[in-house]
């Protein structure tokens, strides 16, 4: 008798998952020039980009450090799986998402990216214009919803 069947889920297929991917640093965290030290702020309005840093969790402590390279090769790896790729809030103008994003897509015609766009209807498409030009894929791989990530996510 397998686990399944224990658990009267026998014959259904496992749940879909998500890998979220946020390749950019947190918003909340900053470092003080002069002491070095880091903390958490509550708005995030008057700090400067370059004064942000990246906070992930290791061996149990909260660090500051460069994860970057693991999560572009995650990143990498799981866009090259699966058959829907989504993006909220990127504006396509990183070269080195942008190829990976670009060798996903050529990699298999089936696969597509489904893109979240806070524009009008008219600015939408040359929205896509660019992302194809950026991506050099076909058309039919790229879609764009017009809307912000609140809408998307509190209609779908």
């Amino acid at each position: 008798m397998g686990l399944g069947k224990i658990r009267g889920q026998r014959g259904r297929p496992p749940p879909p998952q998500i890998y979220l991917y946020k390749l950019h640093g947190s918003i909340n965290w900053k470092r003080d020039k002069q002491s070095k030290e880091l903390f958490s702020v509550e708005q995030t309005e008057g700090i400067e980009p370059e004064d942000m840093e990246v906070i992930f969790g290791r061996d149990f402590k909260l660090e500051a450090a460069d994860p970057y390279l693991f999560y572009a090769y995650e990143f990498r790896r799981f866009t090259f799986v699966t058959r829907l790729i989504v993006s909220i809030g990127y504006g396509f103008g990183d070269g080195h998402i942008n190829k990976i994003l670009a060798q996903a897509l050529k990699g298999d015609a089936e696969r597509r990216l489904f893109v979240i766009a806070r524009c009008s209807n008219t600015e939408s498409t040359k929205k896509k214009a660019e992302i194809f030009q950026q991506l050099q894929v076909t058309e039919g791989q790229v879609v764009v919803r017009v809307g912000s990530a609140r809408e998307y996510l509190e209609t779908s």
